[in-house]
């Protein structure tokens, strides 16, 4: 979470005593010297108890000291001294650090952002939404990571943290240009690898050309990722990107590559599997699904793949595997199918016999109608000359 930065401007008015405390603690602060700004800080707030500030910088040199539970009590007590916006948002800073996220919800939540430059107010929605987001409102975290990132369109970080928070929530659309604009700000493996994951679920919602489209997008940006990182889940990713796209041969390899990364993981067998049939090719579907059942006990990822098996033998015709893959799937309306398209294929095969037979014998009778036909006296109804018939 960035940090919110006042100018110390606004609030390093030096007391009346304490000065050679003040300064110094002021000096160790900007030097990162936290403990010894802690130190001159305390004996600034002891030589003056109703300071707001002193308690501020004591607050703020705590935390950033990693001490949170003593930040709170430093930073509560210049909140009750002095309710500015400073005050506040040093406040909720502090409750969000040490965990007490529904306290920071509340204290950021009242302050008045309208005196904040918009720099300013992106900050507040972006630690505003964390203390939301922790504490269980996370529609209203949502809606102030968007404010956020509205208010800093070229930070790479906010637009990255807004889009993971919109295609977590299920606002594909609005996670898709966040992530797309911190892709253009900051191409890292992780904006990369949530924006191939938005456009492979915009895929799966949409229909026709756009869905088509979706998926090209996809593909293109998971070769963008493994080109950067190569692992195993992103090659699975570019994997799934393509056999969305129905680039079927080149989800298989992708798939093959990512079995050399991870070779006792079913996941990568059975989608080899999946592209295979998808591409009509399903004699070599079977071997990987064979062995994705040989990776995995589970009976649910079993299923899974018996379900798979049975269509492939389907295709096949193999109609007894088919019935046995599929009953060890469990599904039984699958079982009927293949047994009526079996007794259907085995009346045809019946039906194409005995027209095969009638052809022969029909073939036999017109031969020996020839070879009658040309015998002598065959065709003597037909001779003029020849003696009368019988009556």
């Amino acid at each position: 979470m960035q940090r919110f930065a006042w100018s110390l401007a606004l609030a390093l008015a030096i007391p009346t005593v304490a000065h050679a405390e003040w300064q110094a603690g002021v000096q160790a602060f900007q030097q990162g010297n936290y403990s010894q700004a802690i130190q001159e800080f305390q004996q600034v707030t002891t030589e003056n108890p109703e300071w707001a500030d002193g308690y501020w910088m004591l607050g703020s040199a705590q935390l950033k000291a990693g001490r949170t539970s003593d930040a709170v009590t430093s930073l509560r007590k210049a909140y009750d001294l002095d309710p500015s916006t400073k005050m506040q948002f040093a406040l909720g800073q502090a409750y969000v650090a040490a965990g007490q996220y529904a306290d920071g919800a509340s204290i950021l939540a009242k302050m008045d952002t309208s005196v904040l430059s918009s720099s300013q107010q992106a900050v507040h929605s972006q630690l505003l939404a964390k203390a939301l987001a922790e504490s269980g409102q996370g529609e209203r975290a949502l809606s102030e990571l968007a404010k956020a990132a509205q208010g800093k369109p070229n930070d790479a970080a906010v637009q990255f943290q807004y889009g993971a928070a919109a295609l977590n929530a299920g606002e594909t659309d609005a996670a898709i240009r966040a992530l797309s604009r911190a892709a253009e700000l900051d191409a890292s493996s992780d904006v990369l690898r949530a924006l191939t994951k938005a456009q492979i679920r915009q895929g799966r919602e949409t229909r026709g050309d756009a869905k088509s489209a979706a998926y090209r997008r996809a593909t293109q940006t998971a070769s963008r990722l493994v080109g950067m990182d190569a692992s195993y889940d992103n090659v699975m990713l570019q994997g799934e990107a393509q056999l969305g796209a129905r680039q079927y041969n080149e989800a298989a390899s992708t798939f093959q590559k990512a079995a050399t990364l991870n070779a006792r993981d079913w996941l990568p067998q059975y989608y080899i599997g999946q592209a295979y049939t998808a591409a009509g090719d399903y004699g070599r579907a079977e071997p990987p699904l064979r062995r994705a059942l040989e990776l995995t006990s589970a009976s649910a990822d079993q299923v899974k793949i018996w379900g798979q098996l049975g269509f492939v033998y389907e295709k096949q015709h193999s109609w007894e595997q088919a019935k046995a893959a599929y009953g060890r799937a469990g599904n039984q309306g699958a079982i009927q199918r293949v047994t009526t398209n079996q007794e259907t294929e085995a009346h045809n095969a019946e039906v194409e016999e005995y027209n095969q037979t009638i052809e022969e014998l029909e073939a036999e009778r017109e031969a020996l109608e020839r070879e009658l036909g040309s015998l002598p006296g065959a065709n003597a109804d037909d001779d003029d000359d020849g003696p009368p018939r019988g009556r």
